[in-house]
């Protein structure tokens, strides 16, 4: 942060602010209604009619995760390319959508696709399935710490923490391997295991992982309200 604001100033931190909620806004919705949408035809259809099982919960994590990811990829494209890209920092997003494809062709908004939709699906898996499978666990430890009614809420804020930690760092290379595939001609052709294997020669593992402490900051308060709102 610090770097970024002594290179190019406060305003850079808002990079691609107008790119990134209309890409995170229906994202979000098609992420966390088609969880919820998933969830109910799950429980209903489980031996009581009132249980969702943890490998329902995986598998309605990693559709909806995949699903919005999918449905949302050209305009990921362009946040990530005003993001990395100076050419593109002071365009609209309707401005990089069509120059992207008056440039490369309407493939290109798919680039980085394959990474994206394993990030997204095993984030999904993991950040709903280890949320649900710990959420009660918490609670009822919390109870016997002496938590009180405050486990009611605390128990699913700690659960949200978890669960988005353990998703974060789980998706990390698939995440950076998809922002250097949209970022970087050279690594755009050379395919998801390509990318990854040029990514960690270049760079070792840390490049793969590159990016994390900034994921979390912005991951876990997101996870965590969420789940406790919901």
């Amino acid at each position: 942060l610090r770097a970024v604001v002594a290179e190019e100033g406060v305003l850079a931190l808002w990079r691609g602010l107008s790119a990134t909620l209309l890409r995170d806004v229906p994202f979000s919705c098609l992420y966390w209604v088609g969880y919820e949408a998933l969830k109910r035809r799950a429980t209903a259809a489980s031996a009581d009619g009132a249980t969702l099982s943890p490998a329902a919960a995986f598998l309605a994590g990693a559709a909806s995760g995949s699903t919005a990811a999918f449905l949302t990829t050209p305009l990921d494209v362009v946040k990530t390319r005003q993001q990395t890209v100076p050419s593109y920092s002071g365009i609209q997003l309707h401005e990089g959508l069509a120059r992207v494809v008056r440039e490369e062709g309407a493939s290109a908004l798919l680039t980085g696709l394959k990474p994206t939709l394993l990030g997204y699906g095993i984030e999904g898996a993991l950040k709903f399935g280890a949320y649900e499978r710990v959420k009660a666990p918490l609670a009822a430890l919390l109870v016997r710490l002496g938590a009180g009614g405050s486990a009611l809420w605390l128990g699913p804020l700690l659960a949200g923490l978890l669960a988005g930690a353990i998703a974060s760092l789980v998706v990390a290379p698939a995440e950076a391997t998809r922002i250097r595939q949209v970022s970087d001609p050279d690594y755009a052709g050379a395919g998801m295991l390509g990318a990854a294997g040029l990514l960690f020669r270049e760079e070792g593992p840390g490049g793969l992982f590159r990016g994390v402490p900034a994921t979390l900051a912005k991951q876990l308060p997101y996870t965590a309200a969420k789940q406790v709102l919901s």
